[in-house]
């Protein structure tokens, strides 16, 4: 099922239960079922911040960033360059700028705050492509815009 089809299936069944709350808080005169409307509605809108982030998550691009390590000063004050292979990353964002900030995120997820290869066990997210004045880990090569292409041709006309 593609995802328009999906968000809009949960818009409607959305709708179709606001309504069905809406009638019964009406009949509702006494305190007995305050609690479960109040619970309904917190589901409610917590479905309904969900559908927006679907939304708009939908309307975000791809981008594939393809970057090399930079030379890198290690604990001991060496300048060494680290033996890592490229990273190739592809995250969902609304333009270039937010790209490379969840990439860096995303590769710190991965890392965490020790990379061996670099003699550093102190690294932050913001070091990966030299956000807030730090300085980069990695020389970004080439962006690309739109989905990835398939490593099999083949597949590339099935799909």
């Amino acid at each position: 099922m593609n995802i328009t089809k999906e968000i809009t299936d949960r818009v409607e069944t959305y709708e179709k239960a606001r309504g069905a709350m809406l009638t019964a808080e009406h009949t509702v005169r006494d305190g007995y079922h305050q609690g479960q409307v109040a619970r309904l509605y917190a589901r409610l809108a917590a479905d309904a911040a969900e559908l927006v982030q679907e939304l708009t998550r939908e309307q975000r691009e791809y981008f594939t960033i393809v970057a090399d390590w930079e030379t890198a000063t290690g604990s001991d004050g060496e300048t060494m360059s680290p033996d890592l292979m490229p990273v190739v990353i592809t995250v969902q964002a609304e333009d270039q700028e937010a790209a490379y900030l969840a990439a860096a995120q995303k590769l710190y997820t991965y890392f965490g705050p020790a990379i061996e290869a670099l003699g550093r066990t102190d690294i932050v997210a913001e070091e990966f492509f030299g956000h807030q004045g730090w300085t980069a880990l990695l020389r970004v090569g080439a962006i690309f815009r739109g989905l990835p292409p398939l490593a099999d041709t083949e597949l590339r006309h099935v799909i």
